[in-house]
């Protein structure tokens, strides 16, 4: 039988939370292991906190875990008699869990590293952010988050943030800015149009994400300062051209750009060292292929076979040769 907070060994203070929130809402927290809840979290943050399993991981590293999705909805993670780690996750095939707002007990919980809290209707975790000064992992998907100057002001530590799928303000949006920390951002699915010119403060990242039905018509200036910066989403946007002139972080290491409106792709990624994959629709790849080996018969006056590309970089590398002729 899985422990319950009632037998741990948590201080009475930080026992007394969880007991409130289970209270009412009527369900049990159950107490995981570390490597089980890090099941928890989304699966970028692996990328910092395990680096072993590699990215992105693979579900079988927690095939002994037959049930752990439906652990992960409602669990704690101890460490040293203190919780480090919460989550309370909405899950479509499981009974509701109806919480609305979290006790005002709930600030005692100031050793929590991870905090993931996916469900729509609660409304206030917002009072609470300024009491987790040691948050390091925090994901909110689907979840309301009211905007206040400096809401993120204690976070000095955080490395990892969720914010998808739900709209938000384009001023909370520019508070990530005073997040140095930063090494994950995920800002998909929040009615997004433009990155705040202040995102170059994060020179730490190392993922973002701003895909998936957001409102971005044209490819963002400003990534060039994300020095640190190895994979980058922005898939669904509408994005409609990629400019000829724009500037990458030499770092990145991926790129997805599909399921958007333009159809032409100009060699932004041929100075960029480090790059192993670049997703584009088909459409996009079938163009550029037409036109490169265009450009390389006429300049070259010879053809260069029917060759089976598979991605645009080895593409990239196949011109280049070519042009050292």
């Amino acid at each position: 039988m899985s422990e319950i907070i009632e037998d741990s060994e948590v201080t009475e203070i930080e026992k007394q939370v969880i007991l409130e929130i289970e209270e009412n809402i009527g369900y049990k927290f159950e107490i995981l292991n570390k490597d089980e809840f890090f099941y928890a979290l989304p699966s970028d943050f692996y990328s910092i906190l395990e680096p072993k399993y590699g990215w992105p991981p693979t579900d079988d590293i927690f095939e002994e875990y037959d049930d752990i999705n439906d652990k992960c909805r409602l669990a704690i993670c101890i460490e040293n008699n203190h919780i480090i780690g919460l989550s309370i996750k909405f899950h479509p095939k499981l009974s509701p869990i109806d919480i609305s707002q979290l006790p005002k007990s709930f600030k005692n919980l100031k050793f929590l590293n991870y905090l993931v809290i996916n469900h729509h209707y609660l409304k206030n975790i917002h009072q609470f952010l300024d009491y987790l000064p040691n948050l390091e992992f925090l994901s909110l998907t689907h979840t309301r988050l009211e905007y206040k100057s400096g809401l993120f002001s204690y976070l000095k530590d955080l490395k990892g943030l969720v914010l998808g799928y739900y709209p938000r303000n384009f001023n909370l949006i520019k508070e990530l800015c005073e997040i140095p920390s930063l090494q994950i951002l995920d800002l998909s699915r929040t009615n997004l149009k433009s990155i705040p010119e202040c995102f170059h403060n994060l020179s730490n990242l190392k993922i973002l994400d701003i895909s998936d039905k957001n409102d971005i018509h044209s490819f963002p200036r400003n990534l060039k300062e994300l020095k640190n910066l190895e994979l980058l989403r922005i898939y669904k946007t509408g994005l409609e051209i990629i400019p000829k002139d724009v500037q990458l972080p030499q770092n990145l290491k991926e790129i997805n750009l599909k399921s958007n409106h333009f159809t032409e792709l100009p060699n932004i990624y041929e100075d960029l060292p480090k790059l192993e994959k670049i997703e584009v629709d088909s459409d996009v790849v079938v163009n550029y292929i037409r036109k490169t080996k265009t450009e390389l018969y006429s300049e070259f006056r010879k053809p260069i076979g029917d060759i089976n590309f598979h991605n645009l970089y080895s593409l990239t590398q196949k011109k280049k040769k070519f042009l050292k002729l």
